[in-house]
């Protein structure tokens, strides 16, 4: 029975979306002038992607975005379809097309690539199929490189083990931008304010040896949009001055501004530095909007200034429920919520709560009493560690929670003490591990009704109805 249900909804639904695109073809089509057409379909095949041993970076849903012309979006169904409005088709912009998916093929390394394009049409319909031909791979064979200055060839020595270029692998100018990306920023973490990757020139030669290319990767002091003329030398730089500037009326510890910044002055610059000080400035609650300003002063200075903009330190909320069930219970859970951003002046989180729970029914004994208080403090450090130890760009915390909780019911009187203290910091940017070396729970249990009692199911339901401690801890990766 389930199964002829399942069956049924999904020929119900096929029909239903096929009913909808009909409906919208018969809309496009009474929307477009006689002698003319609309585009129903485009799609794009790699006819000979057997012949390679790897086309993941050849999607056609991503060579899709290089059609000059693509059929009116209908994503849903619905409204969403009937309201689209259909594209005319231009026979003119398929070259456009084909230009544009072939200088993509050529960027990933697929050189001199055919493609040839099929048009159907039926009625008003017009249909565009793009089949492609995958040109000729090229893999380096030979990979060598020229950086004149005796510093920057030491850096960019001791970067080649994270270099994206490896013999065997194919001739891509989507691989070489890659590369110049990394090497720009490699150079930027050593000194080399504003470097730019367009400082990189990639020579290919691929007549020497059949069927490869030998790559020569230079290092110039002028830019690629530039001439010769414009050369000159690359320095390095050292951080200036540095000031760190509250906007506003914020009172926060110099002492917890000075541990959140990395920026130190006269250190060479670096833009992970600069990176990691933005991110922890920006993980704090503390501040709205965090800019970092980089100034040259000289040919060798950058002078910093950290401007922070506050936010809102402290919120109160309030919150008021009531609700009524069929068997005529009423429930009514007011709350109030409070927090602070800043308690002691070194971006500590606190936030505390009140709430309540009450259910009665009128002419009934049936009622259920109970009164909550919760709070939690988040402190942006590591307490009792070191600061040195996390210089990365996630701040640790240290968590104090401490809740209390009273239920009266006639079956029972019971309240929970809970608490907890533990740590949650990030070794590597991809894992974060939260510690918590002390966890305890004091639960004490009056007026049990002894029938009540009997009825728990299992003991584990009944341990939670008996005056107990728990003490323990964990942590989780």
């Amino acid at each position: 029975m389930k199964l002829f249900r399942t069956t049924f909804l999904l020929l119900a639904a096929t029909l239903t979306i096929a009913g909808i695109s009909s409906c919208a073809s018969s809309r496009f089509a009474s929307m477009v002038p006689d002698g003319q057409h609309y585009l129903a379909k485009s799609k794009i095949v790699v006819k000979n992607a057997k012949d390679f041993k790897d086309t993941k970076d050849v999607k056609t849903s991503e060579l899709n975005k290089y059609l000059a012309q693509a059929p009116a979006k209908s994503a849903g169904i619905g409204f969403s379809v009937l309201k689209a409005e259909p594209v005319i088709f231009d026979s003119t912009l398929l070259d456009n097309s084909v230009d544009a998916i072939l200088q993509r093929l050529e960027y990933l390394g697929y050189y001199n690539s055919k493609a040839e394009t099929v048009t159907k049409y039926e009625g008003k319909k017009a249909s565009v199929t793009y089949n492609l031909t995958l040109g000729k791979l090229f893999p380096m064979k030979d990979i060598s490189y020229s950086v004149k200055d005796s510093i920057m060839d030491a850096i960019y020595a001791k970067g080649l083990s994270k270099s994206l270029l490896k013999e065997g692998d194919k001739l891509a100018e989507s691989v070489l931008e890659l590369e110049s990306q990394r090497l720009a920023s490699l150079y930027r973490d050593n000194g080399y304010y504003s470097f730019s990757k367009n400082y990189f020139f990639f020579f290919a030669d691929t007549t020497a040896t059949p069927d490869s290319a030998l790559l020569s990767v230079e290092l110039r002091d002028y830019t690629r949009n530039e001439t010769p003329s414009a050369a000159k030398p690359h320095t390095q730089y050292n951080i200036g001055t540095v000031a760190v500037v509250p906007q506003g009326n914020l009172k926060v510890k110099s002492k917890f501004l000075q541990y959140l910044n990395l920026i130190q002055p006269s250190t060479p610059y670096s833009e992970t530095v600069i990176n990691n000080t933005y991110s922890r400035f920006t993980s704090n609650r503390l501040f709205s909007t965090v800019n970092i300003e980089m100034t040259p002063r000289d040919s060798s200075t950058v002078d910093c200034e950290i401007l922070l903009t506050p936010s809102k330190l402290q919120n109160i909320g309030f919150d008021l429920q009531g609700s009524v069930n069929s068997t005529g219970l009423f429930g009514v859970n007011p709350s109030v919520s409070y927090s602070h951003k800043n308690l002691f002046g070194g971006g500590e989180y606190f936030t505390m709560a009140v709430g309540g729970n009450w259910q009665f029914m009128f002419n009934s004994p049936a009622y259920t009493n109970e009164f909550s208080l919760s709070s939690a403090l988040s402190i942006p450090r590591f307490v009792g560690a070191p600061a040195r130890w996390f210089s990365g760009p996630v701040l640790p915390k240290t968590n104090i929670a401490l809740s209390y909780n009273h239920q009266k019911r006639p079956e029972y009187d019971r309240s929970i003490i809970a608490s907890s203290y533990g740590y949650s910091f990030n070794p590597t940017p991809n894992i974060t591990i939260e510690w918590t070396p002390v966890r305890a729970n004091v639960v004490n249990v009056y007026d049990m009704d002894s029938t009540f009692f009997r009825s728990l199911s299992s003991s584990y339901l009944q341990y939670s109805y008996m005056t107990h401690v728990d003490i323990g801890g964990g942590i989780n990766a």
